[in-house]
């Protein structure tokens, strides 16, 4: 029998945490032939599931050459259009067991997006073993992604790949500082070079009154934060 692990919304799933997962295992007892499946995990296996179950782990990103956190966006900001979806043996080492299949998944819109194509392709990932070219020029393992900071050096192409790669649900938004307010953009698109977003206007934290305006006297404009391309 197939159990399904994932804390995300995945068809078929039992549990969202590995305190869930204990207690379903506890309760109900299964064959150690059995197969867990962890779409979409944030956590390490315990090595007593491990031991016990055949554990099946997936990673948006390609293995072993890109283990490691924020896989989806890595491959974005290195510029990649597709990545491979992993299918992989887990083992007490993090993203380090033997590779199962691989599946090319496109890169393109927002990660809400590339994630909802993700979960459709992971069913087919588990019947269908397929091989993929390896990628090349690679980092040994990725670092995860927590800067949402967008910089004002950055090109038109790489502000849209900054806020598409994070926009879903949840996941912290992309954005820029602006006098008092935090600007997070969402729903980017790229027309014939030109960027167009979603903006959505928050105060900055340590200022509460966004009400009251600002003193205008002896104001100064203490430089413009806005990205733009050089």
């Amino acid at each position: 029998m197939n159990i399904i692990a994932s804390n995300r919304p995945f068809p078929g799933k039992v549990a969202s945490s590995p305190s869930e997962l204990d207690s379903f295992l506890e309760e109900i007892y299964y064959d150690v032939s059995d197969t867990i499946f962890f779409p979409f995990w944030s956590w390490q296996v315990p090595p007593h599931i491990l031991k016990k179950y055949k554990c099946i782990g997936f990673h948006s990103a390609p293995l072993p050459s890109g283990k490691g956190g924020s896989p989806i966006q890595n491959m974005i900001r290195l510029g990649y259009p597709t990545t491979q979806l992993c299918m992989f043996r887990m083992t007490p080492e993090l993203d380090n067991g033997e590779v199962l299949a691989r599946l090319e998944v496109s890169l393109e819109g927002s990660l809400k997006e590339i994630i909802n194509r993700i979960t459709q392709e992971i069913a087919t990932l588990i019947n269908d073993y397929i091989e993929r070219p390896d990628y090349s020029n690679v980092p040994d393992k990725f670092s995860r992604i927590t800067d949402n900071f967008l910089s004002e050096s950055d090109t038109t192409k790489k502000l849209y790949d900054e806020i598409r790669m994070r926009d879903e649900d949840g996941h912290p938004k992309a954005f820029i500082y602006h006098g008092k307010h935090r600007i997070e953009f969402t729903e980017a698109e790229l027309k014939d070079g030109e960027l167009i977003a979603r903006a959505r206007i928050l105060q900055k934290e340590g200022h509460n009154d966004i009400s009251r305006p600002p003193r205008r006297r002896n104001a100064r404009l203490r430089g413009n934060t806005y990205p733009r391309d050089r």
